[in-house]
């Protein structure tokens, strides 16, 4: 059975502005190449983040990566490695393990390896929002296909 709970504001305000922090300093390092910016989705967004009391998974939480200039000359493939990367060179130092790059998103956790514990996690999408020929807001995101090995952006949902 699932005991679920409220994170302490302090802890999940704590957990983002460590991110922010992290994220500034990819940005950073990426700005040669292009920008992007950072949005909380999801229960982050309105602070009512939830966690299983009886699980060793913690909490974890989604933020929304926009790049700035998606007509780039980098591919998708080129875009989520040099961020997943970048994000290797800083989050140790806020002890995050390094980032794993899954189907839709990059995940960053924090462990406490001592008692085999995910005190938190956060799962980063890169985005886009448009609006097709109908007239409908969608969102894209890019997708790795691990039978074909390639990434690219994906169209998932009506905004």
């Amino acid at each position: 059975m699932y005991d679920f709970q409220y994170i302490n504001s302090k802890q999940l305000s704590s957990a983002k502005k460590e991110l922010i922090q992290i994220i500034n300093s990819v940005q950073d390092n990426v700005r040669k190449y292009f920008t992007f910016q950072l949005y909380f989705v999801g229960s982050v967004k309105r602070n009512m983040v939830t966690y299983d009391v009886k699980s060793n998974k913690g909490f974890d939480f989604d933020a929304d990566i926009y790049v700035n200039d998606c007509k780039c000359r980098y591919s998708e493939k080129e875009i989520k490695t040099k961020i997943r990367l970048a994000l290797n060179k800083v989050a140790y130092r806020y002890g995050y393990g390094n980032a794993e790059d899954s189907t839709r998103v990059i995940t960053l956790k924090v462990k406490d390896r001592k008692n085999s514990i995910i005190l938190y996690s956060c799962d980063i999408a890169i985005v886009n929002d448009y609006t097709d020929d109908d007239g409908d807001k969608r969102q894209e995101y890019i997708h790795f296909n691990k039978k074909q090995k390639i990434k690219h952006y994906l169209s998932y949902c009506n905004r």
